[in-house]
């Protein structure tokens, strides 16, 4: 039964189907059961089965097995060949349960076959039942009833299906299946049924002139058959015209049907031609119209080009062409062009329109017909309509030498292009037409349009094209170049024939053209174009070829052209009949023979006596070779360079006298080395006593015609040594046919036993021979015997025979790779080790196999030191197991496995397959894909694979974390600050080291026993402890159930972390997991993080059920350290600490510490103040301490409620140092970020509107993280890291830490206004009370954290304050701000405060304790995640060994492989490179690195983004640095890639005198520091086009800007620093404008004009009088680059200002106020100045008062 389905999914051995049918649970096709596979196999182009189908692909598929089971049927298809598919029936007895699992109408198929049951008759057909739910019907046409007329269907159809009965059954094919409309057809027509071609079809265009009208149909047409016989009945074929093709330009009414065509009668009046065929009705569509009988031609895909059509009419006169028609509707084109042979004739002209006008017949012929655009053109030249032979119509059917008439379609210089027919041209070059036909310029003698007949001289193929070369001497014949290959000598022994080495008569090559175009260019040489007479092939001979001496004025390009001697020589036109020539080299690009007309190299190369040649390549050159040449160049640096044939080049070197020789001059040489591998020859100039030649002969000898197989008579004597082979001469007879050499390759000798050779034994060019090297022990003059020839190769007039002493089988040694048979023995020497790969196997001169290492030995151990177990030289005995495709493939433990003995490929492969027990040998991949991860994936013989699970690698008690070293990974202990649960095996709280990261990389050979092996996977183990037999090689099951019996503590690797748990691989590959809760006692922030796969944890087993193990890995579990806190412990007021482990909208959940109990603390409960965002508050991960306010239970869920308000806990005292410590890490945030106090205010309402919030909240978001990322490079740089030496790389690359200043106004202020938004205690009811209380007594909670709307992530920098009290500080208990001094004046340390000098402060003391309570709502901040980030980047490069100081290369790419997103390694490797000077391999590392790192990290990507600009910048071009801006921008943030770009412009102008300085420098150091060399001005002048550059591209961005401005004031440059300060201001949004101004008033303190600096706070201060950041600012720039004097009397203003109510600070403020200002004076004043403020703030609280 044939079902269409379709595929759901793809498995490894079929595909599980769809077929629609209801009660059929399953349906499954295997690929072995897909007759056609490898059809579709290559047709989708694909390698696997499973390639073949993608889910959703249609099939139709044949029932194979039905399975029924009580509650399901499963069918088991197949996919038969379509010949047998198409046999197929489907049968009623298929049905696979009629009754209660019907078919649907889906699963029926066009093309089923089906038995159907006659149900009845219809008017048009039958109607039928199949498959017992199906009703469909046979109509007329399809039911096979040619002899039935009228009536007499019905009685026709039963007596021919239904033996004369009105029911039975028939077998018919679905054709027609509408769902829509429920609609079934069928046919039972033979071609149909059977699927076979359509019997009576008629070629389209073929006339029947006698019909039989067989039936008439009303409204649409006739039924005609052949007629036969007694005419009275049709038979034969089926020919149908319609209505509308009886007539011409009409539509036939059906009542004169009747009178054109007699029913049952002949119609012999209007004859029928075939229009088209329909093979499925097997009807034959007519045509009865006249114009349709009379067509030349049906349609455009009937006319062929190159056809000729008699009178043709005009139909249209067009003013450039005509319109002819050829027959039904079919129009062609004849352009003016072609109406005559010479295209003189204009259709403007009368004559020409008479001639051709329309109703007047031509004759034609079809040159090109499109018939997708239905466009086809015609010539009327009568040259070609009446051309004879056969037309040029496909290009692939020509060949060289047909001929065929053509038109000209183009005329250049350089030739003609002719046309021929189906757009086939080709082109006569003007160098051929010169040479035939005498003619000079092409353009003189030929216009478009010309006649012309050619001739083929070649076809070529160039960019997938094939072009044709012409003639238009269609006399001549043409034969293929025949050119020698590289490699030849010299071949005189065909003549004329053209090859490397070869000579010939000058007489035989005619001068054609001189091309000298390129003159100006010395290096582009003029030559002459001159052709071979005899085979008409082109050749060159370049000027600097033609004299064996060139004086000084002919060796320029324009001496060669005007010598008179040369001009003599080569004439154009004329032939070199005063030389001969010898063939030099053939160019590659278009295979032009090169020649040279030298007298002395010809001379040299035919005497008999010099034995002088003209090698073409390095094969057969040794010491002692002769050669002649000529120096095709000098370098005083070198010597001269010396050309032969082929283009090879030698040196002579100036130490040998190479500068003594001339240039192009013709020299004879000697060689004096040959090193292959660089491809370089070594030449001395020939002395007198050398000139004798190459070889000595001895007439003596015996004439012996050598043969391949056939032993040497006599003996043969060594003449020279070296590595590959060594030099021999028959010492009683020569070669009997010319010159001969005879070698012995190393590859086809065998050891001479018994001889020791030297210890230091070197070949002749010094190259070392072993002991186990087949040459050991031989010596030059030793004679061998027993020899035999096993090669021959001739090389010009040289034959080479290749000698051999192996013992020989019958017949010759495989010399080529179509001699090697798979499955035969061979013998090879070792010529070259691949480490981790194999070797390299010469089998025979020329001849390589390779050896993989699998198939070389079985002991990994070997085979991991192959050059030192398999030296170059030693011999081998092979089996061949691959020999195609160039490529020989080799195996020696087949040889071994077999005894030497050749074996078949079914034994080969049968032998090499891996079976359960084998002990076998693999190689490392560690690029494949793992099959289920974590695991080792090994290559194994034959191309199979195999997999050893991580608890496979080593015995279970040698198990070691992350063995396979993917993943760097803290292992976890006791340390609290890992965070992980309890799994550490490797010591308390140390870094996990493990070496197994590199045993097993990929190359590395491993032995392994095969624990299974199933389909070409083969599981693998790598315990020692697995025997070979396999019995024992998996665990026992009584001792693995004893390891993982319930309560056990064992070991387990990470298989796979998600966002459930853990799931683990325990001993014997079995399977469990932890659950999320499970991991840690502690909270586990990233458990993916924590548990890589391939971690080594410790676990307790749970349970064990179904196989599947559940674990614990809590330390308490593990330990049994204390008793965890249950709910009932728990009560209402106890204070616990604990970990917030969720954050939502309502509130955070608390998980208590030492227990499973979390509470929900309410949004309400968070603060003391109104929350407006808890992320900010809290986040997973913070440590808090927690106050129970309620317990309840909601059913059996316990809920408890807590409180966060720090209200609850002031008073205590029980803060853990802990606590305080990371309190005092994360105190203190930027000014934008966490908001400033609340009465730090804009002037007024509009200021502080919703509307700025608004547009600071939309800006494009790049400054909102600008503090984050351009406060240091993460996470390379670590504030607590003791690495000297990568401090000195980051100095190097520009990478050091960037001054604040770069980002804000002052470090001092920022650190200043950061204790700010700190609670301040305020006593107002002790204002006048005793001096000698602490702060430690202040319990006051107040704050106000409203943020300034002003404020954004870049925002102003303020001072740095201590907010403690201090021995001899401010004390707060007094006069309501506490000031009192203290009777020691003691000096304030480093540790208690640090310099306001210091413009990068990173930490300050808090004075509240209250506000160290609170600050744990800050343990989310940026600064502290970078430190974790850098300590866990240490502590991992640690745990994996990358931590060394002095890598070398290796070491880096190692390491680079598992880290390959940290900017540090990458900055290294850099600095490595940079300290060996390798410039060019720094700047490939970091293209490396940025391409590498993943661009998720984009820290890093920019770290080394800034690093290859600095490089760039101190070694590169210009166009480099700003090459590598643009890749930046590409990569990373556009913005940031520009300011770092900038910072690294601004540090190497410092070094060329940029910076001119403050006012406060020294006169002279500030003149000197501003006076610049033109060098210094152009490197200004870079920098400035950049900042110009970066501000025009980021104009809202307020950075740029100052960054610009930074830069102008930095060069003294305060004019331009206004003007820009202006713009600035046109492109800045509004609410930017006041932190743009402080920060560039904070910059003309620093490096401009003080006074103006002062000029502009004292604006925004008036203008903006509540923000007391712009007054500290002010305050702390005076203080640091102004003098004390005037700091004092702003700090007076501003008190006597708010005495006097024009500030109305509030005693918040002015409390601050006066703690900043005594602080100053505690470090840079006096005891006077300090009693001042003193005095001062006393009389502002009395004031208040």
């Amino acid at each position: 039964m044939v079902l269409r389905g379709e595929v759901s999914t793809v498995e490894d051995f079929g595909v599980f189907v769809k077929v629609g049918i209801a009660g059929v649970s399953k349906a499954f096709c295997a690929f072995k059961d897909i007759a056609d596979l490898k059809a579709r196999l290559k047709a989708k182009k694909a390698d696997d089965n499973e390639d073949v189908f993608v889910p959703g692909d249609l099939c139709d598929f044949t029932v194979k097995t039905v399975g029924k089971s009580a509650k399901s049927t499963t069918l088991k298809l197949e996919i038969p060949s379509p010949k047998s598919a198409s046999k197929s029936v489907s049968e009623q007895s298929e049905m696979i349960d009629a009754s209660a699992s019907p078919l649907t109408l889906t699963a029926i198929t066009v093309n089923q076959l089906v038995r159907c049951s006659v149900e009845g008759f219809a008017t048009n057909g039958v109607l039928v039942n199949f498959l017992t739910h199906f009703h469909g019907a046979i109509e007329l046409p399809h039911l096979d009833l040619d002899d039935a007329e009228g009536k007499d269907w019905k009685e026709t159809f039963k007596n021919k299906f239904l033996k004369g009965s009105s029911s039975g059954s028939v077998t018919a094919r679905i054709i027609v299946v509408d769902v829509a409309s429920r609609t079934i057809r069928l046919s039972v027509l033979p071609h149909i049924v059977k699927r076979t071609t359509a019997p009576n079809l008629l070629p389209v265009g073929t006339t029947i002139p006698r019909t039989f009208v067989q039936r008439i149909d009303t409204n649409v047409g006739v039924l005609l058959r052949d007629v036969v016989g007694d005419e009275k009945k049709g038979q034969g074929n089926h020919y149908y015209v319609h209505i509308s093709k009886i007539d011409d330009n009409e539509i036939t009414p059906t009542s004169s049907l009747g009178k054109i065509f007699k029913i049952n009668g002949v119609n012999d009046k209007r004859p029928v031609r075939v229009l088209s065929v329909h093979p499925f009705e097997n009807v034959n569509s007519c045509s009865a119209q006249p114009n349709v009988i009379k067509a030349k031609v049906l349609g455009y895909e009937d006319l062929a080009a190159g056809v000729v059509y008699r009178e043709v009419e005009v139909i249209k006169v067009m003013s450039k062409s005509l319109l002819l028609s050829m027959g039904n509707n079919v129009k062609v084109v004849l352009n003016e062009m072609h109406l005559s042979d010479g295209g003189n004739l204009k259709l403007g002209n009368a004559k020409t329109q008479q001639k051709f006008k329309v109703g007047s017949k031509i004759d034609v012929r079809l040159l090109t017909c499109d018939v997708a655009t239905k466009r086809a053109y015609v010539t009327a030249k009568k040259s070609l309509v009446s051309a004879k032979g056969a037309a040029f119509v496909s290009i692939d059917d020509l060949k060289v030498n047909d001929v065929s008439a053509g038109f000209v379609s183009h005329v250049l210089e350089q030739g003609v292009v002719v046309t021929f027919y189906n757009n086939v041209y080709g082109f006569v070059s003007a160098k051929l037409l010169a040479e035939e036909q005498g003619i000079e310029d092409p353009r003189v003698n030929y216009k478009i349009g010309d006649v012309v007949s050619a001739r083929v001289v070649n076809k070529y193929t160039r960019k997938g094209v094939v072009n044709l070369n012409l003639s238009l001497d269609i006399n001549g014949v043409s034969e293929e170049t025949t050119v020698g290959g590289a490699g030849d000598l010299r071949d005189t022994g065909g003549e004329g024939k053209i090859t490397i080495g070869s000579i010939h008569s000058g007489k035989d090559f005619k001068v054609v053209a001189i091309v000298k175009d390129d003159i100006e260019n010395e290096k582009k040489i003029p030559y002459a174009s001159v052709v071979h007479t005899p085979t008409k092939i082109t050749c060159k001979v370049y000027l600097n070829n033609v004299l064996d001496v060139y004086a000084d004025s002919v060796r320029s390009n324009e001496g060669m052209v005007s010598s008179s001697l040369i001009k003599k020589l080569i004439r154009k036109g004329k032939t070199l009949k005063d030389r001969e020539v010898v063939v030099t080299n053939v160019e590659r690009k278009n295979d032009t023979p090169v020649l040279s007309i030298r007298e002395e190299l010809v001379g040299s190369l035919k005497a008999e006596e010099g034995g002088w040649l003209l090698p073409t390549g390095l094969e057969g050159l040794h010491k002692g070779f002769k050669a002649v040449g000529w120096v095709c160049n000098i370098d005083e640096r070198h010597g001269a360079f010396v050309r032969f044939g082929n283009n090879l080049t030698g040196i002579v070197p100036k130490q040998k006298g190479g500068l003594e020789l001339d240039l192009y001059s013709t020299v004879r040489c000697v060689v004096s080395a040959v090193d292959s591998k660089k491809k370089s020859v070594l030449l001395k100039v020939a002395k007198k006593g050398e000139e004798r030649g190459n070889e000595t002969r001895n007439d003596d000898r015996t004439p012996l015609p050598l043969e391949i197989g056939q032993n040497v008579v006599g003996e043969v004597e060594i003449v020279d040594i070296k590595f590959e082979r060594i030099n021999v001469k028959l010492c009683d007879c020569k070669f009997e046919g010319g010159k001969a050499r005879t070698r012995i390759h190393y590859s086809l000798f065998q050891s001479v036993e018994g001889k020791k050779g030297a210890k230091d034994m070197k070949g002749s060019a010094g190259e070392e021979i072993d002991a186990h090297h087949p040459f050991y022990g031989l010596s030059v003059g030793q004679r061998l015997r027993n020899v035999h020839v096993a090669g021959k190769e001739v090389n010009g007039q040289t034959t080479y025979f290749d000698l051999s002493n192996l013992a020989r089988a019958e017949g010759a040694v495989p010399m080529e790779i179509d001699d090697m048979k798979v499955g035969e023995t061979a013998s090879g020497i070792i010529s070259e080790v691949v480490e981790g790969k194999g070797v390299w196997v010469q089998l025979a001169p020329g001849l390589k196999g390779f050896v993989s290492g699998l198939e070389l030995c079985r002991e990994a151990e070997l085979l991991n030191d192959m050059e030192e177990n398999f030296p170059v030289g030693k011999r081998l005995h092979v089996v061949v197991t691959r020999a195609s495709q160039g490529k020989i493939d080799l195996s020696v433990l087949l040889f071994e496995e077999f005894g030497g003995k050749s074996v078949n490929e079914e034994e080969m492969s049968k032998c090499r397959r891996a079976q359960k027990g084998d002990r076998v040998v693999g190689v490392v991949d560690r690029s494949m894909n793992q099959v289920r991860p974590p695991s080792l994936m090994v290559y194994l013989r034959a191309r199979f694979f195999g997999r050893v699970c991580i608890t496979e690698l080593t015995n279970y008690d040698d198990w070691e974390n992350m063995p396979l070293g993917k993943g760097r990974v803290r292992l976890l202990g006791s340390n609290e600050e890992s965070g992980g649960g309890g799994g550490n095996l490797e010591g308390e709280g140390e870094l996990g080291e493990s070496d197994f990261g590199e045993r097993w990389l990929t190359g590395v050979f491993v032995n392994a026993t095969v624990l299974d092996s199933d389909d070409g996977r083969v599981e693998l183990t790598l315990r020692n402890d697995a025997t070979a037999n396999g019995d024992a090689m998996e665990t026992s099951e009584s001792e693995t159930d004893k390891e993982l019996a319930p309560n056990a503590i064992a070991k387990a690797y990470v298989t796979e972390t998600n966002k459930k748990g853990c799931f683990l691989r325990f001993v014997g590959g079995r399977v469990g997991r932890v659950v999320l809760k499970d991991l840690s006692d502690k909270f586990v922030p990233s458990p993916k993080t924590e548990f890589p796969a391939g971690r080594l944890v410790a676990v307790k087993i749970k349970t064990v059920k179904k196989g599947l193990i559940e674990a614990n890995m809590r330390e308490s579990a593990l330990f049994g350290d204390e008793e965890k806190l249950t709910y009932d412990d728990i009560d209402v007021g106890d204070k616990l600490p604990g970990v917030v482990t969720r954050v939502e909208t309502f509130g955070v959940f608390v998980k208590f510490d030492t227990s499973d109990v979390s509470g929900l603390c309410h949004v309400s409960q968070l603060s003391d103040d109104f929350v407006r965002e808890i992320g900010e508050l809290y986040g997973p991960g913070d440590r808090v301490k927690a106050l129970v306010l309620k317990k309840e239970m909601d059913g059996e869920k316990a809920k408890i409620s807590l409180g966060l308000k720090p209200s609850y806990f002031e008073g205590d005292d029980d803060d853990d140092e802990e606590q305080e410590d990371e309190n005092s890490e994360s105190s203190g945030e930027s000014l934008g970020a966490a908001g400033v106090d609340s009465d730090l205010e804009m002037e007024d309402d509009e200021e502080d509107s919703d509307d700025d919030d608004n547009d600071d909240s939309m800006e494009d978001g790049e400054d909102s993280n600008d503090d984050d990322e351009e406060e240091g490079l993460v996470p390379i740089d670590s504030g607590d890291s003791d690495d000297d030496e990568f401090l000195k790389i980051k100095e190097q690359f520009g990478l050091g830490e960037e001054s604040d200043d770069d980002n804000s106004l002052d470090s001092d202020a920022s650190d200043f206004m950061e204790k700010l938004k700190e609670k301040m205690d305020v006593d107002s009811g002790d204002r006048k009370g005793d001096s000698g209380d602490s702060d430690d007594s202040d319990s006051d909670s107040d704050s106000d954290s409203d943020s300034d709307s002003d404020s954004d992530s870049d925002s102003v920098d303020s001072s740095d304050e201590s907010s403690g009290e201090k021995a001899g500080g401010l004390n707060t208990s007094r006069a309501g701000f506490g000031l009192k001094e203290t009777a020691t004046n003691n000096k304030v340390t480093e540790s208690d405060t640090e310099s306001d000098s210091d413009d990068s402060e990173d930490s300050s003391d808090s004075s509240d304790e209250g506000d160290a309570r609170k600050n744990k709502t800050r343990q989310n901040s940026a600064a502290k995640k970078r430190m974790e980030t850098q300590i866990a980047l240490k502590e991992q490069q640690l745990a994996d060994g990358t931590a060394d100081t002095n890598p070398e290369t290796a070491d880096f790419e190692r390491m680079l492989l598992t880290s390959p997103n940290s900017s540090e390694l990458w900055i290294r490797y850099m600095a490595y490179h940079m300290g060996l000077s390798d410039i060019r391999s720094a700047r490939e590392v970091a293209e490396r690195g940025v391409k590498r790192i993943d661009i998720r990290n984009e820290d890093d990507k920019l770290n080394v983004f800034v690093a290859w600009l600095t490089l760039e910048l101190k070694y590169g071009e210009e166009s480099g640095f700003d090459s590598v801006v643009e890749k930046g921008c590409a990569s990373c943030n556009p913005k940031l890639v520009y300011l770092r770009a900038a910072e690294q412009l601004q540090k190497l102008a410092e070094e060329h005198n940029y910076f001119v300085g403050g006012e406060g420098e020294d006169k002279k150091k500030k003149k000197k520091k501003g006076r610049v060399s033109k060098a210094d001005s152009l490197v200004i002048k870079r920098a400035d086009e950049f900042f110009v550059k970066m501000v025009k591209k980021f104009k809202p961005k307020k950075k740029v800007w100052l960054a610009q401005l930074k830069w102008l004031l930095l060069g003294g440059r305060s004019d331009e620093a206004n003007e820009l300060l202006k713009r600035s201001m046109l492109s800045l949004k509004e609410h930017k404008h006041v932190e743009v101004v402080s920060t560039y008033a904070g910059y003309e303190f620093e490096f401009g004009n003080s006074g103006r600096a002062r000029t502009i706070f004292d604006g925004l201060c008036e203008k903006y009088k509540k923000r007391l950041d712009l007054f500290y600012v002010y305050l702390d720039k005076e203080a640091k680059f102004g003098s004390l004097d005037s700091m004092r009397d702003l700090y007076k203003k501003i008190v006597k200002d708010n005495m006097e109510g024009r500030l109305n600070w509030n005693d918040k403020k002015m409390k601050g106020l006066f703690q900043k200002w005594f602080k100053v004076e505690e470090e840079r004043g006096d005891e006077a100045a300090k009693a001042t403020v003193t005095q001062l703030a006393r009389e502002f609280v009395d004031s208040s008062n």
